[in-house]
């Protein structure tokens, strides 16, 4: 019987040493079930085509990331597509545990856990908080069994080729992020979270990358919600509902009000909540060895210190993400 074919897909944007580095872990990848193929889209300058590889250059255009996607989709052959991001390294038994789920037919994707790489405390934090793919807490939360969800991350995913082509495949509109949940969501069948299916992921670890990163989430989002027919100023300020700005807000019109003093000692018990709350979260053990080194090691005081702080920058960037998207739609519609 011939083994079945995998494309492993993976989008590079000017990681050189990172990308060619994952993909020599790949290459040495066992499997019995599956034959591998390796996808490179890579959007650089200077291109320096992998060998043995499926090599697509793009050039430095900033099409983005749903551009990227359908291209190494448009390039892969294989019956199902596994995407890994270019900062990531596998554990052995990564690709075996991610594709086990596909004996069932009726499973069209599946995601898996996201480990941090060596990190200091900032970065540890976002682990804390749940980033990137839900981070340490969803892993504890699921223990080692698999569990229905739309919440996949193409950091860590295997779709069923078929599936993809059902639903039109990524958006090539949409150049901020966020493509790989419009496109899970669209997906027929079940999808599953596969919490031993494991990489590291190299970790945002300055509040500056931080803000970056959740400001392009939030242009993504804002887009997205565009793009379902979503009015400017309710993409702009429905996703308020999850962030903490608005509770820094009140405690900020709470102090006109009611003096400094008083400001600060809410201020002290809401963040010493948010720490207990981040502690409560990530505080189980887990079965699986990685998970449970890793818990150990970012469940520091340091790590939950940093948390709240690190939350509030994510939600101002992504705010401020928005609003820019907000701005630029507006002014491209005029």
């Amino acid at each position: 019987m011939e083994k079945l074919l995998v494309s492993i897909l993976i989008c590079s944007k000017n990681r050189f040493d990172s990308l060619r580095h994952l993909v020599n872990q790949l290459r040495i990848i066992e499997t019995e079930d599956f034959k591998l193929e390796i996808v490179v889209v890579e959007e650089i300058a200077n291109p320096d085509p992998i060998k043995g590889t499926v090599y697509c250059h793009l050039p430095v255009k900033g099409l983005g990331f749903g551009y990227a996607r359908q291209r190494a989709v448009e390039a892969a052959h294989g019956s199902v597509l596994v995407f890994i991001d270019d900062d990531c390294l596998p554990l052995p038994d990564w690709l075996n545990n991610l594709l086990v789920p596909f004996n069932n037919q009726d499973i069209s994707a599946v995601g898996g856990g996201i480990l941090l790489q060596s990190s200091g405390s900032i970065g540890k934090a976002v682990a804390l908080l749940g980033f990137p793919a839900g981070g340490i807490a969803r892993l504890l939360r699921c223990g080692n069994s698999p569990q229905v969800s739309r919440e996949l991350s193409t950091g860590n995913l295997a779709i069923r080729t078929e599936a993809v082509e059902k639903v039109g495949g990524f958006s090539v509109s949409h150049k901020y992020g966020g493509e790989d949940q419009e496109l899970v969501r669209a997906l027929p069948g079940i999808t599953l979270f596969q919490p031993t299916a494991l990489v590291y992921h190299k970790q945002r670890d300055t509040i500056k990358d931080i803000w970056k990163w959740f400001a392009r989430r939030g242009k993504g989002e804002y887009f997205i919600n565009r793009g379902l027919g979503i009015g400017h100023l309710h993409a702009l300020i429905y996703p308020w509902r999850w962030s903490w700005w608005w509770r820094l807000t009140f405690l900020i019109a709470f102090s006109v009000f009611f003096g400094l003093m008083p400001l600060i000692i809410l201020f002290i018990c809401y963040f010493l909540f948010l720490l207990f709350r981040t502690f409560l979260a990530n505080r189980n053990k887990s079965l699986i060895p990685e998970v449970e080194t890793c818990r150990k090691q970012i469940l520091k005081l340091a790590s939950l210190l940093w948390a709240p702080i690190v939350r509030i920058t994510m939600d101002l960037g992504r705010e401020w993400g928005r609003l820019g998207a907000m701005l630029e739609d507006i002014k491209g519609n005029e």
